[in-house]
């Protein structure tokens, strides 16, 4: 049977669960491998580790900014402030209300995302359908790209 222990977190791990095997363990001594417990200790521990991994912030202009973070260990690049917003899907139910930019499509059928201005970025070679120019309270003023090659749109 293996025994289980909860350790408190330290700030660098959430909670872990660490499973020993009986094995280490010396009935008649009443002692563990040493070695052999503590090689178990650290191999659980490096699988289990999760750092709280720094973000990054680019603010451009009052109305041009980014942030760099991580998500499950994937880096995400989040436009945080901008002028602009084209039609994408949404990303996952973990970040409510983001929109996938790597996903665009017609405006009838996808919600809208903050992205990137013109100076930063070719729409086309993004395979964006249109993007907006966006007010100051977000409301969408006037269309400034549109993909005429797209009949959904």
């Amino acid at each position: 049977e293996e025994a289980e222990e909860v350790f408190e977190s330290d700030g660098l791990m959430r909670d872990l669960r660490m499973t020993f095997d009986p094995d280490l363990y010396d009935e008649q001594d009443g002692t563990f491998d040493r070695e052999a417990l503590l090689e178990q200790v650290i191999d659980q521990w490096h699988d289990a580790y999760q750092p709280d991994e720094e973000e990054y912030e680019w603010v451009v202009s009052p109305t041009e900014a980014y942030l760099v973070s991580w998500l499950g260990g994937a880096p995400l690049i989040w436009v945080t402030r901008s002028a602009y917003a084209t039609p994408c899907r949404q990303c996952s139910p973990c970040v409510p209300g983001a929109g996938d930019l790597d996903s665009p499509g017609s405006h009838d059928e996808l919600s809208l995302a903050l992205c990137p201005p013109p100076t930063r970025v070719d729409y086309a070679d993004l395979g964006y359908h249109e993007v907006f120019h966006v007010g100051p309270t977000g409301q969408l003023l006037e269309s400034i790209y549109k993909d005429h090659t797209h009949a959904d749109t």
